[in-house]
């Protein structure tokens, strides 16, 4: 797929379909399915596509994964349902952010200045939040190795981001972060 021209439509969706399969297993790669998706789509048009290169790079870097997959296994806590080791809940509002952490009772707040008000939408400040705690978190060196963080929003949208934000860091530890910086450029 990655030496052809041209890719036809089955083939794509049976090679989405097996993608999925392997994401099941390691999660954080859900995240570079969605310009496939795209592509998917531009085949279902005309029966088949060119991939682009952000496409090529995507699929070059499923195979990059599932080869260390293969030599060096996943841990197991990446795949079963595990008890979070530190649960952290963080809100926003018109006139600022904060958060705190269940567990320890530890807290934060920022007052946004009143220039910066009704300048971002709160979606955008809810992931600033739960961003925030958990970079606090780790500013405390609170954060063994192998730990499980919950990180709870009143906002759909925020964990959506928070979601895709934090495969791409796990996946930045599994790589060198120069390396997928030169891989995955769009």
């Amino acid at each position: 797929m990655l030496s052809k021209d041209f890719t036809q439509e089955q083939h794509l969706e049976q090679m989405i379909g097996r993608l999925n399969h392997v994401a099941t297993l390691m999660e954080m790669l859900r995240h570079f399915l969605g310009r496939l998706y795209t592509a998917l789509y531009r085949a279902k048009k005309k029966g088949k596509t060119k991939l682009k290169n952000p496409e090529k790079e995507d699929l070059k870097l499923f195979q990059h994964f599932i080869h260390h997959a293969s030599n060096k296994g996943i841990s197991m806590n990446n795949i079963v349902y595990r008890k979070p080791t530190h649960i952290l809940h963080s809100d926003s509002s018109l006139f600022g952010i904060g958060g705190y952490n269940t567990i320890t009772g530890e807290a934060w707040h920022i007052e946004l200045p009143v220039v910066c008000r009704l300048r971002t939408s709160l979606n955008a400040l809810e992931f600033l939040a739960a961003m925030i705690s958990i970079w606090l978190e780790s500013l405390r060196e609170k954060i063994p190795q192998e730990s499980c963080l919950l990180s709870q929003t009143d906002s759909p949208s925020a964990a959506r981001w928070l979601r895709k934000s934090i495969s791409v860091i796990q996946l930045m530890k599994w790589y060198n972060s120069a390396q997928l910086a030169s891989l995955h450029q769009s």
